[in-house]
């Protein structure tokens, strides 16, 4: 009998609830989305693949968790699936008015979904709200609260706003891949590899919290940072790794690229290649995390607002000219694997000029429907987009 055909409970019904799937669940929900999200997989690669992706630093040791609204009163493995879910855990700063910089827990919620056949019925808002309250205080000492999750739409701006999760400025410019550099005198660009992570995430992170602390908000505003750190672009190497070899039947060994500036600062950032359909337009080499190092000062510039900053110690002109060979390089790497375009997300000022060097036409855009950065603030009902800045708001956080 079809789930359609059923006596399910109503969306407001008290026997329904959220709760852990289990394993035979899980693969059942997998064959479900996997029919809409396995791309260029078949269905047992896709399967593959999240059970892959299970199992990274990142996900292992119970921080990733299942989620499944259903019928409580029914038994597990035969208990309708409704909708569904999972949470990630992930490190984050948390910087309140005039405190200090904090790191605490938080979540990433990911994979949400709910059969088409069921769609409509408020099912998925129902386990928006029950997981809402489960992520109240998951994870935290001392009893504290949750502070903030984060999550991406691919539905637009409404449903997670209805929810909770409000939507933040979702922007990227992109740029066309190229087979020969454009004749410009570049600085020199050194590959990264898998082993330059652990070090140049590492510093990420120290000046990630140093910027932060010193930074003067204006009063009443808070600032929060995903932390930007090994674990989380392995993960996302790991999930680029699994399809390529699987459509390609190799791996990529570029990560990234860096370049040090006359100053002595470095400027550098890590990729990711997603492969989309068949089309090559499909295909895009994400800038998971872009970092302007500037030594005098022991500062980065994390955001896209604080990138276009000026400071004494950081000559903008030759990081625009390093961020430029930076973009070449991807644009060069993603001809190399068959790329559609390069996709830096919410750029700053300043790798908006550097794009537009490279390629006059290149514009910014703003995402009215997919991958929609939205974030809930369990501490309080009001607009987190009124009072929390999102520093470092990059690809590499989407989960």
């Amino acid at each position: 009998m079809k789930l359609v055909e059923a006596n399910l409970p109503p969306s407001d019904s008290s026997k329904l609830g959220l709760c852990e799937q289990t394993f035979e669940e899980k693969i059942r929900i997998w064959k479900l989305n996997g029919k809409s999200w396995s791309g260029r997989l078949s269905v047992e690669e896709y399967l593959g693949r999240e059970e892959h992706l299970g199992n990274q630093d990142l996900t292992r040791d119970g921080s990733i968790t299942y989620w499944l609204l259903t019928d409580l009163s029914k038994n597990p493995n035969e208990r309708p699936i409704l909708s569904s879910c999972e949470s990630l855990k992930k490190r984050v700063l948390v910087k309140q008015h005039d405190q200090g910089v904090e790191e605490v827990v938080s979540f990433g919620i990911m994979s949400v979904f709910c059969d088409p056949a069921l769609r409509g019925r408020g099912y998925a808002a129902r386990m928006m709200k029950e997981l809402g309250e489960k992520l109240d205080y998951r994870g935290q000492k001392h009893e504290r609260k949750t502070q903030f999750t984060i999550l991406y739409s691919d539905i637009g701006k409404t449903f997670y706003a209805k929810n909770g999760w409000e939507p933040y400025v979702s922007s990227h410019v992109s740029l066309p891949p190229v087979k020969q550099p454009n004749g410009m005198k570049p600085l020199h660009c050194r590959p990264l590899y898998a082993s330059d992570l652990a070090a140049l995430c590492g510093k990420d992170e120290s000046m990630l919290k140093r910027s932060m602390h010193h930074a003067r908000p204006p009063t009443g505003v808070a600032q929060v940072a995903i932390i930007p750190d090994k674990a989380t672009m392995s993960w996302h190497h790991a999930r680029e790794d699994y399809v390529a070899q699987r459509v390609l039947g190799r791996t990529p060994k570029v990560r990234g690229a860096l370049v040090r500036c006359l100053d002595g600062s470095r400027v550098w950032c890590f990729w990711s290649r997603f492969f989309g359909n068949e089309s090559t337009e499909g295909n895009i080499l994400n800038i998971l995390r872009l970092v302007i190092e500037a030594e005098a000062t022991e500062q980065s510039l994390p955001s896209a607002q604080a990138v276009g900053s000026t400071s004494p110690s950081v000559n903008n002109q030759e990081h625009v000219e390093a961020m430029q060979a930076i973009l070449q390089a991807a644009q060069l790497e993603a001809a190399q694997w068959n790329m559609g375009a390069v996709r830096m997300w919410n750029p700053s000022p300043l790798i908006l000029q550097a794009a537009k060097k490279l390629d006059s036409s290149s514009q910014l855009t703003h995402r009215q429907e997919d991958s929609i950065a939205s974030l809930r603030w369990h501490d309080d009902t009001t607009h987190p987009t009124d009072w929390i800045e999102w520093m470092a708001n990059e690809k590499y956080a989407w989960c």
